[in-house]
């Protein structure tokens, strides 16, 4: 028995019978006639991912499974260029194995196939389920910040509490996964749970978690994936009329500039995101409205922003505008960034100042 599986921006699309990996293609061809498009035309804006599932010994009580991705001319992963996954849990008198084939870091599809064996959902027999996930890299070289992060939280005792960012920094260093730079608290949680479903929980998500702390629910992805591909609109080409064409017609393929959000995804206060005309430097610090300084921004960035900062066209980070910054500051606020400008200046410098404010 073999099965097709194919994702849309992470999100489950099909689950048919396919005997082969061309079988598969065809399936998700028939299935993309049916919504009037292709699968090459899909692809052009979605993250389409499709896989052969093979299943082994299903009647006994050890059965095993392999994912392997396909092509979309339906030729298997090599295995050995493929970054292997292997998950073996053990449930009432079962002993599951499911093995990966991938070129990405994706362990969703082996949860989603344990579900499928087991006719159950993951949160009904985690209770009662051990396992491990390894895996098996190219080339032997170490793990990556993403598989780092599934490894330690697919344990099961790292799950379902509060970890302060020093203190998990160190467990995992102490488990031969130690992340690199800012690592737990930079960009690799994000996609953790955004790219492949995993409950990393931060105070963002639940008020309950204090600042400075973090909790991963379960050892298994749970949250809503929304894998995509990079904007179309990017530093080195923005252009005025693309960028304005885009906003009128197809908002969707937006990413902002600033927050990383898509049209209509909602930003960190509750609203549906909105995509505005953007300046990598704004009026005040000599920006203009040619090509060069178009970007794509959402309503909310783009208001927060104003004349306070822009972006180094080169770099593209932030460069902040002093004056029009302290403006927006209330009283107490202005009180506090003189204090801290006196107490970095020289004194004769700070009285020469005073004395000239007071004539």
């Amino acid at each position: 028995m073999n099965k097709v599986l194919m994702y849309q921006n992470a999100q489950r699309k099909l689950f048919e019978d396919a005997d082969s990996p061309e079988k598969c293609i065809e399936n998700v061809e028939e299935y993309y006639k049916t919504l009037n498009t292709s699968l090459e035309s899909m692809s052009k804006n979605y993250a389409i991912r499709i896989y052969f599932v093979e299943f082994n010994d299903m009647k006994s009580n050890c059965p095993s499974t392999i994912i392997t991705a396909i092509s979309s001319k339906g030729k298997k992963q090599k295995e050995e260029t493929a970054v292997k996954w292997e998950f073996e849990g053990y449930y009432e008198n079962k002993n599951i194995i499911i093995k990966t084939l991938d070129t990405k870091d994706i362990t969703y599809h082996i949860w989603e196939i344990l579900e499928y064996l087991l006719n159950k959902k993951n949160e009904e027999i985690i209770n009662n389920l051990n396992f491990t996930l390894k895996v098996k890299v190219k080339n032997g070289n170490d793990y990556n910040q993403k598989q780092k992060l599934i490894l330690f939280f697919s344990k099961k005792q790292n799950c379902g509490k509060l970890w302060k960012y020093e203190d998990a920094r160190k467990a995992m260093a102490k488990e031969g996964l130690a992340m690199i730079g800012r690592g737990i608290e930079g960009e690799r949680p994000r996609e953790f749970r955004y790219d492949l479903g995993y409950p990393f929980i931060t105070s963002e998500q639940d008020k309950n978690v204090p600042d400075g702390y973090f909790k991963v629910d379960f050892p298994f992805p749970t949250m809503f994936r929304n894998e995509r591909r990079n904007a179309n609109i990017n530093l080195e080409k923005n252009d005025w009329k693309e960028l304005l064409e885009i906003l009128k017609k197809e908002p969707k393929r937006l990413r902002c500039y600033e927050c990383g959000l898509f049209e209509e995804e909602l930003n960190k206060i509750g609203q549906k995101t909105k995509f505005e005309k953007g300046h990598l430097e704004t009026h005040s610090s000599g920006g203009n409205v040619s090509s060069e300084n178009i970007t794509s921004i959402c309503k909310y960035c783009n208001s927060e922003q104003k004349n306070i900062y822009s972006y180094d066209p080169i770099t593209g980070k932030k460069i902040y505008h002093i004056i029009p910054f302290l403006k927006t500051r209330n009283y107490p606020e202005k009180q506090i960034a003189l204090k801290y400008l006196a107490r970095h200046l020289k004194k004769s410098d700070v009285e020469k100042i005073l004395k000239e404010l007071l004539k």
